[in-house]
C-alpha cells in the first residue's frame, strides 16, 4: 500500500501539513505528469566536412555521435551553442 504503490515512479514528494487551530492534517503529493528534453538537450545534426579533422575531433570529444545514415554529427543543441556551431545545424533549429 501507500502513496508509492499508488503513484509509482511518478511520485516526487509527499508532504503532511498540520493545522493545529482546526485540528486537521492535510497530505499532499507532487507527481510528474509530463517529461521532455529541455531545448538545450534536444539533439541536432551538424554538417562538418571530412577535411575539418580538428572540428570533428572537438565535436566527438564533446559527446557528438556520427549518424552515417543522415551524414551528420548529432550533438545536443546546448553543446552546439557552447561550441558556436549553430550555423552548421541542418534543419530549422536555429
Amino acid at each position: 500500500g501507500g502513496w508509492a504503490a499508488e503513484f509509482g515512479g511518478r511520485l516526487l514528494c509527499v508532504r503532511y501539513r498540520v493545522d493545529p487551530e482546526r485540528g486537521r492534517r492535510q497530505t499532499t503529493v507532487e507527481l510528474v505528469v509530463d517529461e521532455a528534453p529541455t531545448l538545450g538537450s534536444a539533439r541536432v545534426g551538424l554538417r562538418i566536412a571530412w577535411a575539418e579533422k580538428d572540428l570533428r575531433r572537438l565535436v566527438k570529444e564533446s559527446g557528438g555521435k556520427w549518424d552515417a545514415q543522415a551524414g551528420l554529427w548529432m550533438l545536443p543543441l546546448g553543446v552546439a551553442r557552447q561550441l558556436r556551431l549553430t550555423e552548421r545545424i541542418v534543419g530549422s533549429h536555429e
